[in-house]
């Protein structure tokens, strides 16, 4: 289609007349079938980005799929018809502030680093020890660092790993 858009095209310029070409009826429905597909494809993108809906605290864990979801049609479209064509999806800044909300709410977790300090070292093998034993009470976040076996629990065992961790004893938690 491209093609012979790019000859007509040629063909007009140079001659400025379209009466000697008699199929040009079917580059024109050619090229409306294919833009049909184009709107489609756009409101397919808007259609999923739609279903995400508002991003909060109690519904971030559902809405992760269908975020995913949309940015993997939204790359899809991009990758079929070029960037230009994400000018014409009407609610994609929807899609960017729900991954900004997901994020906010649900940051990055480096697992064993309860502490948040970007060390993964004794001290935060100690804290995972001390809430195994019930001296202290990790929640959220530091307790997803601190569940570095993936087991829905942190005990003695986490800490242990953390601690091996820290001396390079392993190299990567099972949980990773």
């Amino acid at each position: 289609i491209l093609n012979a858009r790019e000859a007509f095209d040629a063909y007009y310029e140079k001659y400025n007349d379209e009466s000697l070409i008699s199929n040009l009826e079917i580059l024109l429905a050619a090229e409306s079938a294919v833009n049909e597909v184009r709107l489609q494809d756009i409101a397919n993108v808007e259609t999923l980005i739609s279903a995400i809906g508002e991003v909060t605290e109690e519904n971030s864990a559902e809405a992760l799929p269908k975020i995913e979801a949309a940015e993997r049609e939204r790359d899809a479209l991009a990758q079929k018809y070029g960037d230009a064509v994400l000018e014409e999806v009407n609610n994609l800044e929807v899609l960017t502030a729900a991954r900004a909300k997901y994020e906010e709410l649900n940051p990055a977790v480096t697992l064993g680093d309860i502490n948040g300090d970007e060390d993964i070292d004794a001290s935060d093998a100690l804290i995972a020890l001390q809430h195994s034993v019930q001296l202290t009470k990790l929640e959220g976040d530091k307790f997803v660092a601190a569940d570095v076996n993936k087991n829905g629990v942190v005990d003695a065992s986490d800490a242990l790993l953390i601690l091996q961790y820290s001396v390079h004893l392993i190299t990567e938690f099972p949980g990773a």
